[in-house]
């Protein structure tokens, strides 16, 4: 409430196009992840309800695309029929991480590479040499200064805007890197 020309003034807000009992269908958080009920709470026992957060949750950790973790990614939850029999657990698991994995595919996915702001001290000599290698690992420049402090510092996440299925496309051969590193590792 604020006063405006000696009169009170109620403040109104916008409400949510998602209804007022959206919260209470929020089953879990994977991370930055969010999975949400679209079946009315009679439809799931809570063993069921437990054993598909560990499958959404297992999915989240190691994603579709290279079994890197899910950023900001909401799944809903649909149920047909009730379940009131009794449940294979690892099955159960395993279907719930696998139709998390399956929707992901079918949504588009994108990878998100980080993006940092670096500054190098260098001799103005230098500076051409330092662009060229910094451009081969995909860097822009804002500016080009001298001398600076030396520092790199995490910014933000950034979408890289390719298809990731789609062959010899950035995303794609960034991936292929990834698996090429993983399978080296082990």
């Amino acid at each position: 409430m604020t006063r405006k020309a000696g009169k009170p003034v109620q403040s109104t807000c916008v409400k949510n196009p998602i209804g007022t009992n959206f919260t209470k269908r929020i089953w879990s958080f994977g991370g930055p992840n969010m999975l949400i009920a679209g079946c009315k709470e009679a439809d799931y026992t809570n063993n069921f309800k437990k054993i598909v957060i560990e499958g959404f949750q297992q999915a989240c950790r190691a994603g579709v695309l290279a079994g890197k973790t899910m950023i900001g990614i909401c799944f809903e939850i649909l149920c047909d029929d009730p379940i009131t029999h009794d449940l294979d657990l690892d099955e159960v698991i395993i279907t719930a991480r696998n139709a998390v994995l399956a929707s992901q595919l079918t949504a588009g996915p994108r990878l998100m590479a980080p993006i940092f702001l670096v500054e190098i001290q260098a001799y103005e000599q230098s500076l051409e040499k330092i662009k060229s290698v910094l451009q081969q690992r995909r860097a822009w420049f804002r500016k080009m200064t001298q001398p600076a402090s030396p520092q790199c510092v995490f910014s933000h996440w950034g979408i890289i805007d390719s298809d990731p299925m789609e062959a010899n496309s950035l995303a794609h051969k960034l991936i292929e890197q990834i698996n090429e590193r993983k399978a080296y590792m082990r």
